[in-house]
């Protein structure tokens, strides 16, 4: 199985790339999310993948985190969900979102995803239903924060406030700015409380 590649991206469009690996290019489907960090990235990369066999076809899909192909292989378990419907999730929503909607069993946010029909919602939100905490723990805490003493402080301030430490998390989670004092992490946590 291949589990992850390291190379240059010489060809890139939403829903594939190539990367070239020691002058082997290999065709990599990816979702949109993967699509847009590659964007930013000079130079070589790391891509997760899945590799899938087919009497067929051998094909290979590409995730810029570790969480959203573990994510992948859950949804392509799922009854009536394959990697295209797989992909179009991932493309569809964040991780973070896909996790709350299923927890939430929204049907409705499911189903709004193209290629996501409502048979295919019910069953991702009774396979997977309780079973993503730990993929949202995995997410990175406040991305970009360098003091890990900020984000527990704004954590605990957030959880003295009345919020659950999930939905603590969740927040500090969503804000993507590098903070370096406590106050500023909690004032942006509680924007994206009030949104949520």
């Amino acid at each position: 199985m291949i589990s992850r590649l390291f190379g240059e991206v010489v060809e890139r469009d939403p829903q594939r790339v190539v990367l070239d690996v020691q002058g082997v290019g290999y065709d990599i489907e990816i979702p949109l999310s993967t699509f847009y960090q590659l964007a930013e990235i000079k130079g070589s990369t790391v891509l997760h993948t899945h590799f899938v066999i087919r009497q067929d076809a051998q094909l290979l899909y590409g995730f810029a985190t570790i969480v959203e192909r573990e994510l992948f292989r859950a949804l392509i378990k799922v009854n009536g969900v394959g990697p295209k419907t797989a992909l179009a999730v991932l493309s569809g929503l964040e991780v973070i979102d896909f996790i709350a909607a299923v927890n939430a069993e929204n049907k409705k946010t499911l189903s709004g995803i193209p290629g996501v029909s409502q048979r295919n919602a019910e069953h991702i939100i009774a396979d997977l239903r309780g079973k993503l905490d730990d993929y949202g723990d995995a997410l990175p805490l406040a991305a970009g924060t360098s003091d890990p003493d900020v984000v527990s402080d704004a954590e605990s301030a957030l959880i003295s406030l009345g919020y659950k430490p999930k939905e603590a998390s969740l927040a500090l989670s969503q804000v993507e700015e590098e903070i370096k004092d406590v106050e500023t992490l909690i004032r942006l946590a509680l924007k994206q409380l009030m949104r949520g």
